[in-house]
C-alpha cells in the first residue's frame, strides 16, 4: 500500500513538473496560434500586451505573416535570456516598467535554416509569469547589439 501511495505521489509530481510552461514554449505556442489562426489561444497569451489589446485578429495576422516569412516555428530558435546577458539600460528600463518581474525571450532563425538568417534581426519578447503561466507584455524586432551585452 505504501509503495502504491509513493508511486502515485511520484506520478503526480512528475505530471505537475511537466505541465508547467516555459517562457520559450509560451512564445512558440503564441507563434503557432497566430499561424493556425487560433485567436482564442493568441488572445489568452497576449492578454497583457497593451499595444494589441482589442486588435487580436489583426495582430495575429501580422505575426503569422512574419512567422511564415521566416519559414515557420520549426526554423526558429526560442531562447530565454538571462538578465546578465542583457544590456544594463534595457534591464533598468524593464525593471522600472515591470516591478513584479519579467522574462525575455529572443526569437531568431536557426543558423542552418536560411543562408540570409544573419541579416535578420531577432525579435525580443518580454513576458510576465502569473500563477505558473507566461503572458506576453511587449516585444520588438531589434538588432542584437541594442539588447544584448557585447
Amino acid at each position: 500500500m505504501k509503495k502504491v501511495f509513493m508511486a502515485l505521489i511520484f506520478v503526480f509530481l512528475l505530471s505537475a513538473c511537466s505541465s508547467s510552461s516555459s517562457s520559450e514554449q509560451t512564445v512558440k505556442e503564441w507563434y503557432e496560434a497566430a499561424l493556425n489562426q487560433d485567436i482564442e489561444t493568441f488572445e489568452q497569451i497576449s492578454s497583457q500586451y497593451e499595444k494589441i489589446r482589442g486588435r487580436y485578429v489583426e495582430a495575429s495576422s501580422d505575426l503569422a505573416e512574419i512567422v511564415h516569412d521566416l519559414g515557420g516555428t520549426e526554423n526558429l530558435e526560442f531562447k530565454e535570456l538571462n538578465k546578465g546577458d542583457i544590456r544594463k539600460e534595457v534591464v533598468g528600463g524593464l525593471d522600472s516598467n515591470y516591478e513584479n518581474g519579467w522574462t525575455m525571450v529572443m526569437v531568431e532563425p536557426k543558423k542552418d535554416s536560411d543562408e540570409n538568417s544573419e541579416d535578420k534581426p531577432p525579435f525580443f519578447w518580454v513576458l510576465d509569469k502569473v500563477d505558473g503561466k507566461y503572458f506576453v507584455l511587449e516585444g520588438a524586432e531589434s538588432p542584437k547589439e541594442s539588447v544584448l551585452k557585447e
